[in-house]
């Protein structure tokens, strides 16, 4: 059965981006433990994929450059999570128990140039969507 693209994450970072402060410079492969967070990436613990976690980074990327427009800027990442995807986790998005969130710069930070768009994997539980822990890799868990 295949399911609507609606990208989402019951925990904190949904749609959230980065602004004010430090910049954590998230790359593919990280994982990371994302209950209790803020909302914004200098406030996700990167940890190492061995232990626990709750998320895994498989697509980091830069958005097309121009003025700030958030709603393009949503879309852009979307279509790029999106179509990311299977490659990273061995199957298609839409066919997948898996599901995803994502980071992208908000206006002040896309002022100053910042334009790397973060997108994350991670296990829902079925019942309230929020992420289950787990061990290891996503990386062609399909």
């Amino acid at each position: 059965m295949l399911r609507p693209i609606a990208l989402s994450l019951a925990a904190a970072l949904a749609l959230a981006g980065c602004s004010d402060g430090e910049r954590q410079e998230l790359a593919v492969g990280d994982c990371l433990t994302i209950s209790g967070t803020g909302d914004t990436v200098g406030d996700v613990p990167v940890v190492d994929c061995d232990g626990v976690h709750e998320a895994e980074v498989y697509a980091a990327f830069d958005l097309d450059s121009g003025s700030y427009d958030e709603d393009a800027v949503i879309a852009e990442v979307e279509e790029a999570c999106v179509d990311r995807f299977d490659a990273y986790v061995g199957e298609p998005y839409r066919t997948s128990a898996l599901d995803v969130f994502y980071t992208y710069p908000l206006e002040d930070a896309w002022a100053e140039g910042d334009r790397l768009a973060v997108c994350a994997v991670y296990a829902p539980d079925p019942d309230s969507g929020e992420p289950v822990a787990f061990e290891g890799t996503l990386a062609d868990a399909a």
